[in-house]
């Protein structure tokens, strides 16, 4: 039996769009990068697999004004959620989140 090939990029787009046109901070997502230096230079060190490479977040939302940063790992399927210790970022979405906001 063939190994299910994931899609990850199509749940990205599908949840960035979900956010842009439902959310109240509809404008301010973006995917991957961020034009906030700080936020930059932060994840040049947070590849998920521990090299001290750039790692990013599938998604990023920044609202300067009220201070407030969020990280988006998305995985396109639910058994993918989170892992039992938390430890496996490159594999589930909730490790991934926790791992790059260890770097904030």
């Amino acid at each position: 039996m063939a190994k299910k090939r994931k899609n990850e990029s199509k749940v990205d787009i599908d949840l960035f769009n979900y956010l842009s046109n439902t959310k109240k901070y509809y404008n301010s997502w973006e995917t991957k990068k961020t034009s906030n230096s700080y936020i930059q230079t932060v994840l040049d060190t947070s590849s998920k697999s521990g090299t001290g490479f750039r790692g990013e977040p599938d998604l990023i939302y920044v609202n300067e004004n009220k201070k407030i940063l969020i990280l988006v790992e998305n995985k396109d399927s639910i058994g993918d959620h989170e892992s039992k210790k938390r430890n496996k970022p490159k594999d589930f979405a909730v490790d991934g989140a926790i791992h790059y906001t260890s770097f904030f």
